[in-house]
């Protein structure tokens, strides 16, 4: 029984790290793109 709970366990966790991949990646250019422009404001 142990076994299986762990599998499934295993198996959920698998399924998270395209997710968090495909979070961090646009929450980064996020930031980027912020940096982008308050550089542009504070230059200008």
């Amino acid at each position: 029984m142990a076994a299986i709970i762990i599998q499934e366990v295993e198996k959920t966790f698998d399924s998270y790290d395209p997710l968090k991949s495909q979070i961090t990646q646009p929450r980064q250019h996020s930031e980027m793109l912020m940096q982008a422009v308050l550089r542009e404001a504070f230059e200008s």
